[in-house]
């Protein structure tokens, strides 16, 4: 049987057998990841290490799901683990990465189709996050035929702020930037004699 091991923020290091986990713990090198009121899975769970490693183990990009009794149930999205951490449906564990929580455990032990549920709500979320930029898309495109310039740009950071949140904000943005990129690279390309338009417009991009 093997044991998964983490770090003291939560980072996934690698997987020992069972009596190795139980001898780090019972030497105070580990504890095992539980919930409260439930006990941990000695033969398919999680110990966090005691002391920080020297060498920090890679950062994953979605969040390390817990059942109550440590076992790993999944990953999910960094965005929509903190969401749940905020409703206070999923506990964190150790401490949160740049891009969000790198683990959390449930409060109690459930079934193998609660993951299946969790991805569920993970979907719905993605797409309305799809829907959300589906609008703002939609609302730039009308402000495009009447407006121009710094006017322009102030209304698209207003609509992406306000109706969007952050992660797809910062989606719509760099495909915004990328796309000004584009279009200022067409036009210095459409002007290959125009030495001064092209000085002028090499300061946009």
């Amino acid at each position: 049987m093997s044991i998964r091991v983490l770090d003291p923020d939560g980072r996934a290091i690698r997987s020992v057998s069972s009596a190795k986990a139980h001898s780090w713990v019972e030497h105070a090198r580990a504890r095992w990841l539980h919930a409260d009121e439930v006990q941990p899975n000695r033969e398919h769970g999680t110990i966090i290490l005691n002391c920080a490693l020297k060498e920090l183990p890679e950062e994953r990009v979605m969040t390390q799901i817990f059942n109550g009794d440590g076992e790993l149930l999944g990953w999910l999205w960094m965005d929509t683990s903190e969401l749940w951490i905020r409703k206070k449906r999923i506990a964190q564990v150790g401490a949160s990465s740049e891009d969000g929580p790198r683990a959390a455990i449930l409060p109690h032990v459930v079934g193998s189709s609660a993951m299946q549920a969790i991805r569920r709500i993970e979907g719905w979320r993605i797409a309305e996050g799809l829907k959300a930029r589906a609008a703002v898309r939609a609302e730039i495109e009308s402000a495009m035929s009447t407006m121009t310039g710094e006017q322009l740009e102030n209304m698209i950071l207003a609509e992406v702020r306000i109706r969007l949140g952050k992660d797809e904000a910062d989606l719509v943005l760099k495909d915004l930037k990328e796309m000004r990129r584009r279009i200022v690279s067409m036009e210095i390309a459409l002007a290959p004699d125009m030495a001064d338009v092209r000085q002028e417009l090499a300061y946009k991009i």
